[in-house]
């Protein structure tokens, strides 16, 4: 006769064991799942620099005076130039006084959003970028706007990545073309991880 301690029973080395193994595929899993939504992300990036880049080169092509605006490396994106940029495109003969401060990437990606918005072509390209990949507020939550005569705000809208930062816009005189890029995962331009349109 068999005993009754011969009933099979999982020993507590099997059970560590297999929460171990556990232990590793959930880790596996999710390491998967992160390195998924990083790639994601990345090719959003890349495809809305690719629209933005489409949008201006069908402003260059409709427009005499050529490229949106120019704005060199390392050129400060004060308010100064920021008014000289937007003044023209709201169509007011008067200065314009900047309401909120904001980087210059904000600046410089959000002047390029109204120059795309004034072209209908480069409007309707730009009118297939996801609604999430546009923000009217910067990075600390303060909304975005352009005080015109001391009288009324126009909201100044931005083209972010799939981070949460500014596009950065770029193109000097002489460039063939303009330079549209993300500061990458990191959220720090001129690291590795940046994302453009050019090499």
């Amino acid at each position: 006769m068999r005993s009754g301690m011969d009933k099979k029973a999982f020993s507590m080395v099997e059970i560590i064991t297999v929460i171990a193994i556990i232990s590793i595929l959930v880790v596996m899993v999710f390491g998967v799942g992160k390195n998924i939504s990083t790639k994601g992300k990345e090719l959003l990036c890349e495809s809305t620099i690719e629209i933005l880049a489409t949008a201006v080169e069908l402003y260059y092509a409709d427009d005499d005076e050529g490229f949106p605006f120019d704005l060199d490396d390392g050129e400060i994106f004060g308010n100064t130039e920021f008014e000289a940029f937007i003044g023209p495109v709201l169509g007011d003969d008067h200065p314009v006084d900047i309401t909120v401060s904001g980087t210059e990437a904000d600046w410089s990606i959000g002047t390029l959003y109204y120059f795309l918005r004034q072209n209908l072509k480069s409007k309707r390209i730009t009118d297939t970028i996801n609604d999430s990949m546009i923000s009217r507020k910067d990075n600390n939550g303060v909304i975005l706007s352009v005080e015109v005569n001391s009288s009324s705000d126009v909201p100044m809208p931005r083209f972010i990545d799939p981070w949460g930062n500014s596009f950065i816009y770029r193109h000097s005189v002489g460039d063939s073309f303009c330079r549209i890029t993300s500061a990458g995962r990191d959220g720090v331009f001129g690291t590795g991880d940046d994302i453009s349109n050019i090499e």
